[in-house]
This record gives structure tokens, C-alpha cells and sequence, in this order.
């Protein structure tokens, strides 16, 4: 599912519109086959789906710019920033020039103490901050399917909290809510069988 919000002129009151769903609302492609020198900033590029999106965009000409905590991990972009999204002061001016910033910022195996709230929310909070103060056009954002329906799990509570917040923001919007990722199956068994989820 996508849901996209598009922005209306200052003049004219803000709606939001849904297209395929009812989870996100988007103003323009996510990814988009027109040969420009637009850049995208890929947060949570470390991660799997994130290696993909680098990928990806990366094929079809965009500059890439590629979020990482551990750059040695960092897939093959144009440009690595070694930045944490929990800490704003690092984020400060990196989005600059930006067209675009899609995160896949989110905890699965993250063992340093940060819980969903500090990275799911506030990461994407600071990262979102950032975005609308540099004049970033896009903000999208990875969410899961039917979030606002599980608010118990503290997981998903996070995510939605921050989808709030983003869908509220002063910038195009798109939030894609997929059934999951297939890799990260054996890991949320993990989480719960531990109860982490």
C-alpha cells in the first residue's frame, strides 16, 4: 500500500488523498525512470531493504547519497555520510541540495541500547526536521501495513507515531506500507519469541 500527500498551494487549504490505499499519499514516483541529476539521500542504506533502494536509484542515474552509521557497510553510492539519525547535530546541512530523502531508518538487530522510540521516531523525526529546513521537495518514508491498526506493538507504535508527524509536515509525502520483507521473517520470530515485539 502507498499514501501520498501532496502540497497545495499556501492559498489553498491542504488535503490529503489517497490513490492506492489507505496507508500513504504520494506526489511523484518513488523511483523514477526521467534521466535528471536528481539526488536522493537513502536513509538506513546500511540495512536490506535500503542496499536496495541504493541500488536502485543508483541504476537509473540519480546521485545517491547514503546514510550510514558504519560507512564500511554502505553500499556503493555516490556519496557516504557516516551520520546516527538519533543525533540532529550530525544531520545538520547534510541535505542541502537534496531532491529527495527515502528512509528505511527502523531497529531490527540494533543491540546498542536505542529502543523503536529513539530510532523509528526520533531518527525519522530529526531526519524529517532536517529535510523540511534544507527545502528537501520529498520525504518517503518505509511504514507497515495496517500500522495504525497495531499501536500495541511498541514497534509499530513507534513508526505510526512518526508517520503521524510526517503526513502533519510542511513537505510532499509518500509513506509505502508493505506486508513485510521476507528476510526479515526469522527476525521478528526472534524478537517475539524473546518478547521484544
Amino acid at each position: 500500500m502507498v499514501f501520498t500527500k501532496h502540497q497545495e498551494p499556501e492559498t489553498q487549504e491542504r488535503s490529503l488523498r489517497k490513490e492506492l490505499c489507505s496507508c500513504a499519499h504520494k506526489t511523484t514516483p518513488l523511483i523514477s525512470n526521467i534521466m535528471t541529476t536528481q539526488t536522493v539521500l537513502v536513509a538506513g542504506a546500511t540495512g536490506y531493504l535500503g542496499n536496495f533502494l541504493v541500488a536502485e536509484y543508483m541504476k537509473r542515474g540519480w546521485v545517491v547519497v547514503a546514510l550510514a552509521r558504519d560507512p564500511q557497510r554502505a553500499p556503493a553510492a555516490s556519496k557516504i555520510l557516516e551520520a546516527e539519525a538519533t543525533k540532529p547535530e550530525e544531520l545538520e546541512n547534510i541535505m542541502n541540495g537534496v531532491d529527495l530523502v527515502v528512509s528505511a531508518l527502523g531497529i531490527t538487530r540494533q543491540r546498542d541500547g536505542l529502543t523503536y522510540r529513539d530510532v523509528d521516531y526520533q531518527g525519522n523525526m530529526n531526519l524529517l526536521n532536517e529535510a523540511v529546513r534544507a527545502g528537501v521537495k520529498n520525504f518517503a518514508y518505509f511504514h507497515v501495513l495496517h500500522g495504525d491498526q497495531m499501536r500495541s506493538v511498541a514497534m509499530v507504535d513507534a513508526k505510526q507515531a512518526f508517520v503521524d508527524e510526517l503526513l502533519k509536515a510542511d513537505i510532499e509525502s509518500t509513506v509505502i506500507c508493505p506486508s513485510g520483507f521476507f528476510s526479515d521473517m526469522k527476525d521478528f520470530l526472534d524478537m517475539a519469541q524473546e518478547g521484544r515485539v
